[in-house]
């Protein structure tokens, strides 16, 4: 909710607090029995791309978790397929406010990115801080509405 009310700072700290409630003990995150879809939550936040909802065509932008991350993205005809290189140079507990986000060279804005972009793979960059910024309060930053979705 905080990348759609301005304050994608805030949706950091929400969640790498999220991400401590998953353990290998029974301690671990009360009625986990999704049959894992929390568990790619995890390793969606973990990129700092992750699906805000059930068939939405974007991912929302926050701070990854590694340096760097390769991921395949697999053939579904001429519809997707590639690699995916997601770069935050430093990340860390501490080191987790977006200061900027680029894709192919080009700084994103936003607090998402469509489907399309990512679809055939690329490489999102992360500059990382631990203090927030100001990156994604813009106006129209915020992801996409259920009610503003794309008809067809």
């Amino acid at each position: 909710m905080y990348l759609w009310a301005g304050a994608p700072a805030k949706a950091a700290t929400a969640v790498r607090a999220a991400m401590t409630l998953f353990t290998t003990g029974p301690d671990g995150m009360t009625g986990n029995d999704d049959l894992g879809t929390m568990s790619a939550w995890y390793v969606f936040s973990s990129l700092g791309l992750y699906p805000t909802m059930s068939g939405g065509d974007f991912l929302a932008l926050s701070s990854p978790q590694f340096a760097s991350s390769v991921v395949r993205i697999g053939h579904y005809g001429a519809r997707q397929g590639g690699t995916l290189t997601v770069t935050a140079p430093g990340a860390s507990d501490a080191k987790r406010y977006v200061r900027s986000v680029s894709l192919g060279g080009r700084q994103v804005a936003r607090t998402w990115l469509d489907w399309g972009q990512v679809a055939h793979g690329g490489k999102p960059a992360h500059r990382l801080s631990t203090e927030p910024s100001s990156w994604g309060t813009g106006p129209g930053a915020e992801p996409p509405s259920v009610g503003a979705a794309r008809k067809g």
